[in-house]
């Protein structure tokens, strides 16, 4: 009725259109999304299922039930949309714009983490003395079980970045650490 009235694009319904698949291993989760048409004054709340673009933090694990999505829609503290993630990158390269503007000024070092991490989170990942390290959670070796933190081997990796950018401004010689002498996650 919202999309006939002319309320919703077709894109819109379309999005908004809950469908779960029996026997299918995973099925969308349903979240609430503030970014949708607010239909509450047609009793309509802003409910859509979840696409590979969302992505949903590990703290909301507990709220899931594999091969049913949830029982009630997830709130937005628990997932960060396609649009929310643009916002979030597009702010981020602000960032280091402004980051890098303020180096090169001041003639300091510059680590561009952002573009590391997307080296990190790549399939090939960051290799150290024939180890490989990924954003992969438990088997990556780089982030600690919260998906949040680094593990020990990470920080390590992470210093290896800062130790390149310095070698590289400053002609310096300093080595690298090992990732392998810190702690990372042990798989049984």
């Amino acid at each position: 009725q919202a999309k006939a009235a002319g309320l919703l694009s077709d894109a819109e319904y379309q999005q908004r259109l809950i469908k779960f698949t029996a026997g299918t291993a995973v099925n969308g989760a349903v979240i609430l999304d503030k970014d949708l048409t607010n239909l509450a004054a047609l009793g309509l709340p802003n409910y859509r299922q979840t696409t590979s673009k969302d992505l949903i933090v590990l703290t909301a694990l507990s709220l899931l039930r594999q091969g049913v999505g949830t029982q009630t829609p997830l709130e937005d503290k628990y997932v960060l949309t396609a649009k929310e993630t643009a916002k979030a990158e597009a702010a981020v390269i602000k960032y280091n714009a402004a980051i890098a503007e303020i180096a090169t000024a001041n003639n300091l070092a510059l680590v561009d983490a952002y573009t590391e991490m997307k080296k990190l989170s790549s399939v090939s990942g960051i290799k150290y003395y024939g180890q490989t390290y990924t954003t992969t959670f438990v088997s990556g070796g780089a982030f600690s079980l919260d998906g949040v933190h680094l593990t020990g081997s990470g920080y390590a990796i992470v210093a290896n970045m800062f130790i390149d950018a310095i070698n590289r401004k400053y002609q310096s010689t300093l080595r690298h650490v090992y990732p392998g002498n810190y702690p990372g996650i042990a798989i049984p």
